[in-house]
Formats: C-alpha cells, sequence, structure tokens
C-alpha cells in the first residue's frame, strides 16, 4: 500500500504545466497562456445575449488570440494575428481595416468618431482597461456595458 500512495506523489509533483512551452515567455503556465479576464468573458456575453448574429464586433487590441470572436459568437471587423505575423494568405483589405481602427482609437473630435460609427459596419466595440484611446470624455463615457474596467460600446448605424 506504501508503494502504491507513494506511485502518486511523483504526478503530482511533477506533472504541473507539463504540456506548457517553459522556456517561452507567456507560455510557461496555463494561467499565463490561455487565462481570459471574468469581465472580459461578461463583456462577451453581453454581446453575445443583447447582438443579432449578422453584427460585427471589433476589440480595442484586434483579438489577436480570437478569444472574443469565440465567446461572443460574432464576426470581428479587424484580426490582427499573434505578434502581427501572418502564417496564411492576408484577406484583401486586412491591412487596411487595421490602419481605420488605429485611426478610430486615436480620433479626438466626436463629429469624426460618429462619423466612423456611421460609415463602418461595426456594431459592437469592446475597449479593454490597458487600451488608450484619445476620446472624448463624452463618448468615452457612452457605453453600454462595463465589467472589470471592459467598456462595450454599441453603435447603430
Amino acid at each position: 500500500m506504501i508503494f502504491v500512495f507513494s506511485s502518486f506523489v511523483v504526478p503530482i509533483v511533477f506533472a504541473r504545466n507539463t504540456q506548457t512551452m517553459a522556456v517561452w515567455k507567456g507560455l510557461d503556465s496555463y494561467k499565463t497562456m490561455d487565462s481570459v479576464p471574468s469581465g472580459l468573458v461578461e463583456a462577451c456575453q453581453y454581446i453575445r445575449r443583447k447582438s443579432g448574429a449578422e453584427d460585427i464586433i471589433q476589440d480595442s487590441e484586434n483579438d489577436a488570440k480570437l478569444v472574443i470572436t469565440a465567446l461572443a459568437e460574432r464576426q470581428d471587423y479587424a484580426v490582427e494575428s499573434l505578434n502581427g505575423e501572418y502564417h496564411y494568405r492576408v484577406p484583401e483589405g486586412l491591412h487596411q481595416r487595421l490602419d481605420e481602427v488605429a485611426a478610430f482609437k486615436q480620433m479626438e473630435d466626436t463629429d469624426k468618431l460618429n462619423e466612423f460609427v456611421r460609415n463602418q459596419t461595426i456594431s459592437w466595440y469592446i475597449l479593454r482597461p490597458s487600451s488608450v484611446v484619445a476620446w472624448p470624455a463624452s463618448f468615452l463615457e457612452a457605453s453600454v456595458f462595463n465589467s472589470g474596467g471592459f467598456r462595450v460600446y454599441h453603435f447603430t448605424r
């Protein structure tokens, strides 16, 4: 019996994070690899409940891991792959869309912001707490949902 119980000690002690890439920063544990903040999960659940299947969403950090696309079950406007490296054929117009979204974050004029929102097909926008935007306070505070620092904006055309 002692041998049987002691045989469980080795896996319990050494099995932690065995399927990760310990030599690569950011991939050294499951917590750093795949954790998703609860505020982001709640924001995606809100979008999934309140949006239509045809609605387009956009993440302020371009949803590199496709987490928002998966949790909200909606199509992204523009997605940037991990580290900006593409190992597949880049869809036509993707770089232009990424540039538009980057410019959107830097807009300071409410009229330009409203014009951008009217002209694009983006219905929902998630602003992460780590994202820096130059939006005026009136536009910034117009979110329809907040959770854990994540803000959800709904734009109607």
